[in-house]
């Protein structure tokens, strides 16, 4: 690609098109902000609800070098009118995820005419929608694939499509087959070397055409703002609603917690549970006898167990808005986090040295699950093979065991990985250098 390198002072356009999950959307926005720290022009785009929706934008990069761009998703039958992200189906479904995808397909006509009049240098995109690669292509932009999961996770679920040889209609599952990752030259992911150098090392054998860059893990604190994003609010004149929750919030984790004594419990918004496990999870909280902060999304959905909240009033809390994860993870008083193993999570927690015990759903929250237990930061719960059923004994007993119990070597590995996760200057220096190959391998 030497015959492509240009004048690295050049300012760059970049256009970011993530999919329709925040799980997605919200890396792709500290991406952005990131990238137009350094000077140069983001265009991201998605739909006007979700953009409405995402972390505020510091004000010196509002209107500035970060702009959004909204284009209002097709109508597809059978898709309510409000659904613009997975995150408005209340339950998993896969029926509305693949009338999602459908619908992001649909924007081909407006995207195209925004990138054949806007001239852009490069396009960060995601595994959908599947037409972008080539329209890019075609109109001579320089575009890169950014997966937002781990390299172990890009490795494994990817490995059957990475090889340029592989025929494309070999992959015949539509929610992973995907004419962009094979399409594209460039993929980047939110990990490092020094996290994982086999993993890195495995991508770039299956993907022997194309460049594989580390971008870093990108934690909170190199974040260019650290508003989190509230997913269920409409406006911004929520803000002041948001700082009085925060105030409460800390008042609650200051009242006599011992520091490290503390479970944070957020489970995702995504997440779909049985009534059954939610009673689980519930009673297993109970019985752990920890103190915990349970941001508890779709509460209206649910019925907590019968004198549940009285059983556990004053050590813990059932917190059903918006809260703010980053700020709680970095309380003195948090000692474990009851996740569902996402990567951003996983990210966020571990930058504060907190263990995780974890409870994956799906998409790269097992293989998450997995690595944490090998790098000792983290168990899993325990499941049935045949049922997927779990206890609210083995609930307990792995919060305590993590939290406050003999389970040291998780507290000590969780220490010991956020010198790597916090560490600010060379997850800057991931973002520098993938700033610089844009620069110097732009096509325009």
């Amino acid at each position: 690609m030497a015959d492509q390198v240009i004048n690295s002072n050049k300012k760059l356009h970049v256009v970011l098109l993530p999919w329709l999950a925040f799980g997605h959307m919200i890396p792709f926005l500290e991406l952005a902000k990131l990238i137009a720290q350094k000077g140069h022009k983001i265009s991201y785009i998605s739909t006007p609800r979700n953009i409405q929706r995402l972390p505020k934008i510091p004000s010196h990069l509002s209107n500035n070098n970060l702009n959004f761009v909204e284009f209002s998703l097709p109508h597809i039958p059978n898709l309510p009118q409000n659904v613009e992200s997975t995150n408005d189906v209340t339950h998993y479904n896969p029926i509305a995820y693949y009338l999602l995808i459908k619908a992001l397909e649909g924007l081909q006509q407006p995207v195209t005419t925004f990138l054949e009049t806007s001239d852009p240098d490069w396009i960060i995109h995601d595994v959908f929608p599947q037409w972008l690669t080539g329209t890019a292509a075609r109109l001579g932009i320089s575009h890169a694939f950014y997966t937002t999961s781990s390299a172990l996770r890009t490795a494994s679920n990817y490995s059957p499509l990475m090889s340029s040889e592989l025929p494309q209609d070999t992959a015949t599952d539509f929610t992973i087959k995907s004419t962009n990752l094979l399409a594209a030259k460039v993929l980047i992911i939110r990990s490092c070397l020094e996290l994982e150098p086999n993993e890195f090392e495995q991508c770039k054998n299956l993907c022997v055409s194309k460049t594989v860059i580390p971008l870093g893990v990108v934690p909170p604190s190199i974040q260019v703002s650290d508003n989190v994003s509230n997913i269920n609010d409409d406006d911004d004149d929520k803000d002041k609603d948001k700082d009085n929750d925060w105030v409460k919030i800390v008042e609650w984790l200051n009242h006599g917690k011992e520091k490290g004594s503390v479970v944070y419990v957020a489970l995702g918004s995504e997440v779909s549970l049985s009534q059954q496990d939610l009673n689980e999870f519930a009673l297993g909280l109970d019985l752990s006898g920890l103190s915990f902060f349970w941001v508890f999304r779709n509460a209206e959905s649910y019925e907590l167990p019968a004198g549940f909240e009285d059983r556990v009033k004053g050590r813990g809390i059932v917190w059903i808005s918006w809260a703010p994860q980053v700020r709680i993870l970095g309380h003195v008083s948090i000692g474990g986090f009851f996740s569902h193993g996402g990567w951003s999570s996983v990210i966020e927690s571990l930058s504060f040295g907190i263990p995780l015990v974890v409870f994956p759903f799906g998409a790269d929250q097992g293989i998450n699950a997995k690595q944490l237990e090998g790098k000792n930061a983290g168990v899993e719960i325990p499941r049935s093979e045949g049922t997927g059923s779990f206890t609210r004994k083995s609930v307990a007993d792995l919060l305590r065991l993590v939290v406050v119990e003999e389970g040291k070597v998780y507290r000590d590995g969780a220490k010991n990985l956020m010198k790597l996760f916090g560490d600010k200057d060379l997850n800057y220096k991931y973002i520098d250098n993938f700033v610089k190959y844009m620069e110097e391998h732009a096509a325009n």
